[in-house]
Formats: structure tokens, C-alpha cells, sequence
């Protein structure tokens, strides 16, 4: 019933259950991720902005950086929100 309530619960709306949303998340919030420090931050919001967004959590492993390896720890964390 309060505002400023609302807003905060619209604000959790954006990322689901916790999750980082690759579409929609920033510099300091994709940094957050284990093994994604500044640089692969860059490359992954570089990547967004030239390719638009990511259509599957699989497709951040396009990004230089990020194989098998550092997916099968993300993929838990991570979701590509669902746009409508």
C-alpha cells in the first residue's frame, strides 16, 4: 500500500529469484558472478550491445572468456529474464 513499498517490490520483479539477469544486469551486478571480474564484465556488456540481447543462459559461452567451465559454475546464477 505504500509507494515507495511498490517500487522495491517492482525492483525484485527484475531479477528472478536471485538470479542475474544477463540482459538487463550492469557492470558492478554481472561482477558479482563467481570468475567475472571487470574485464569479462566488458566483454559480456560489449557483447549485449553488439549483438542485442542473450536468447539463451547457453549463449554468454560466445562471450571470449567464458567456456564450459566457468558456464557450468554460472549457469545456476544467471537467467535471461522472460520478456514479453
Amino acid at each position: 500500500k505504500q509507494p515507495v513499498r511498490q517500487n522495491l517490490d517492482h525492483q525484485a520483479e527484475t531479477e528472478t529469484d536471485g538470479l542475474i539477469n544477463l540482459n538487463t544486469a550492469d557492470h558492478l551486478q554481472l561482477e558479482t558472478l563467481p570468475g567475472i571480474g571487470p574485464e569479462l564484465a566488458d566483454r559480456i556488456l560489449s557483447y549485449r550491445e553488439e549483438y542485442g540481447p542473450f536468447v539463451a543462459i547457453e549463449q554468454i559461452m560466445d562471450v571470449d572468456g567464458i567456456g564450459e567451465i566457468r558456464f557450468e559454475k554460472l549457469e545456476p546464477l544467471i537467467t535471461i529474464g522472460g520478456t514479453s
